[in-house]
């Protein structure tokens, strides 16, 4: 996953939003993944769903 959000920040068009939704996830490293690049994250966010 890391890979992936890497390859979208890396772009050199700098009119974009990057908005990641998790859909309830139950995977530790999915949720810890995600929180990393919402503190990491200037144009995007990422939305948690609680299930």
């Amino acid at each position: 996953m890391d890979e992936c959000i890497r390859s979208v920040l890396d772009q050199t068009c700098d009119n974009w939003q990057l908005v990641i939704a998790d859909d309830a996830s139950t995977c530790i490293d999915t949720h810890a993944c995600l929180k990393k690049w919402q503190i990491l994250m200037i144009q995007g966010s990422v939305l948690f769903s609680r299930g």
